[in-house]
């Protein structure tokens, strides 16, 4: 796929708290989610848009166990893929939350603008 040249504006993650020790998770059932971003407007008409932040929160909602986010992609409103907030497997612990923010500056999205994510869980049926 190709990428979209990277801008200035972009929010950096540190998640090195959160790489697995182990491959376990490889074996679990894997599930990929759509979110749709809220990044840019429309404002009075279709030729007039307004920029805004945006927060993509992922919450692992189990009491009892880890979360494994396998990736979670940008794409813009063409389908083209922005950017790879997530190469690399992390884990959530059990009721974690982490954010990935988009910046109101960050205009590579576009009103069409959505997350893909893929995750693993050892419970998904």
């Amino acid at each position: 796929m190709k990428l979209l040249k990277m801008r200035k504006y972009v929010h950096k993650i540190d998640w090195s708290n959160n790489l697995p020790k182990s491959q376990k998770f490889q074996s679990y059932k894997s599930v990929f989610t759509y979110l749709p971003i809220y990044s840019e407007v429309y404002s009075k008409t279709n030729e007039d848009t307004k920029s805004l932040t945006a927060t993509v929160s992922i919450h692992n909602m189990n009491l009892f166990d880890s979360l494994y986010i396998m990736k979670a992609n940008y794409f813009n409103s063409y389908g083209i893929l922005v950017r790879e907030y997530i190469k690399d497997p992390i884990f959530l612990r059990p009721m974690e939350t982490t954010d990935i923010v988009i910046y109101e500056m960050d205009v590579t999205g576009g009103p069409g603008a959505n997350f893909n994510r893929m995750e693993k869980d050892r419970f998904l049926i």
